[in-house]
């Protein structure tokens, strides 16, 4: 016999219950995955665990073992927000100085000394310039795999300062 999954019809009052019980722990994974005022992600996390109230069925599925239906929402919302931050990041291009600069208040090019020619003008025009990897390409006369290389390598050379 074939166990049909019906899909779960939410409420705005069971909702918004649900919202009041957990507000909390959604404030307090976007603070620990963003650092930044709750606000701007909230409606993020909203929709998440819209979501995971439809999808999330322990009694019907034992076989999933999700565990509790705090942890599934917080493991579901915290690695929703981190691909969120990740791309934000990417399109933004300031990852890797916001990350050092600020938080140790260097200056950039106290930063930049320990690298050689090359991966200094990869860093500084992949990450200032915002350039693409196939731009890199054309202007320096090396494979795509080789630039990538490099950047590594440059990058855990500031990981290191």
């Amino acid at each position: 016999m074939k166990i049909e999954k019906r899909k779960r019809r939410i409420t705005k009052c069971y909702f918004n219950r649900f919202l009041s019980k957990f507000e909390h722990l959604l404030k307090k994974i976007i603070w620990q995955e963003c650092n930044v005022n709750p606000e701007e992600y909230l409606s993020i996390a909203y929709g998440e665990l819209l979501y995971v109230m439809i999808h999330f069925d322990q009694f019907t599925y034992p076989q999933t073992k999700r565990g509790s239906f705090c942890s599934y929402l917080y493991f579901r919302v915290s690695g929703v927000l981190k691909h969120v931050i990740q791309r934000e990041l990417k399109y933004t291009g300031t990852e890797l100085f916001d990350n050092f600069a600020v938080k140790d208040n260097l200056p950039i090019e106290e930063i930049l000394e320990n690298l050689n020619s090359i991966e200094k003008s990869i860093i500084n025009e992949y990450y200032v310039g915002r350039k693409t990897l196939q731009e890199l390409k054309s202007e320096m006369g090396i494979s795509t795999g080789t630039i990538i290389k490099y950047r590594k390598r440059a990058v855990r050379k500031i990981r290191g300062v």
